[in-house]
Formats: C-alpha cells, structure tokens, sequence
C-alpha cells in the first residue's frame, strides 16, 4: 500500500509538470505566454469536467437512475477516511448536487471569460466569491462533518 501511494504521488508529479511548463513554452515558441495560459486554463477545466463526469458514471452504475434522482436529504455526504474523521464532501447523491456542481462549473469556466477586461483584482474577487458560495452550499446541503 505505501508503495502504491508513492507510485501515485510520483506519477501526479510527473504528470503534472509538463502542463506547468505549456506556458513557458508557448512563450519560447513565439505564441505569448497569454496562449499558454489559456491553453492550460482550457486543459484544468477538462480535467475537472472529466473528473465529475467519471464520478456521475461510478454512481450510475453502481445506483442506477432511481438512486441519483431519488429525493435526498443531503446532497452531497460526507467522506471519511479510515480513521474515522470526516474529510470533506464526496460526489453528489442527488440530482440537485450534480446541477450545482455543473453552474459551479459553469461559472468557474464562464467567469473569467466574461470579467477579463475588468482586471486582476475583479477576477480574483469573483473567484473567491464564487468558491465560498459553493463553500456554503456545501455545509448547507451536505451530511454534516
């Protein structure tokens, strides 16, 4: 087990790097460092597209239709780790969770398009405003920790 958890670490290092440099790289190869910027940007949010995407099929498969559309008391539960403390919030249970993680998404995406010209400091503003609003939905709608 500890070596498996190293082999993954490793592998999300080495993997990793190659899309830290994309932006260093663009700027070599003569298309500005905004293009790399935008292209990483662009692959980030794939990953998490993806990543969510994974997640709805594991329940589907596992669930069914019945269990996602299911009206729930909590949206998201709560994940535990082996020792019994609660870590955070795991993948939605209900229909209701995913449409949050998708305007979440949605807007983390759409955002920063929509406020580029009005600067660094509006951006920031919004993400940070964004992230405690899908904070607060959370501790809202999840299983208690």
């Amino acid at each position: 087990t500890i070596i498996l958890g190293i082999a993954a670490f490793a592998c999300c290092v080495a993997m990793s790097m190659p899309q830290v440099h994309i932006v260093a790289y663009c700027g070599d190869l003569g298309y500005g460092v905004a293009r790399g910027a935008e292209m990483l940007s662009l692959m980030m949010a794939c990953g998490i597209v993806s990543r969510i995407g994974a997640g709805f099929d594991t329940v589907f498969r596992h669930f069914g239709w019945r269990h996602i559309m299911s009206e729930k008391q909590y949206w998201f539960p709560a994940r535990a780790a082996r020792n019994g403390w609660k870590l955070g919030w795991g993948l939605p249970l209900s229909w209701q969770g995913w449409a949050v993680c998708v305007v979440f998404i949605l807007a983390l995406i759409g955002g920063p398009i929509v406020l580029a010209p009005y600067g660094k400091i509006a951006l920031t503003a919004y993400l940070c405003g964004l992230i405690v609003l899908f904070s607060a939905m959370l501790f809202w709608k999840g299983e208690p920790l």
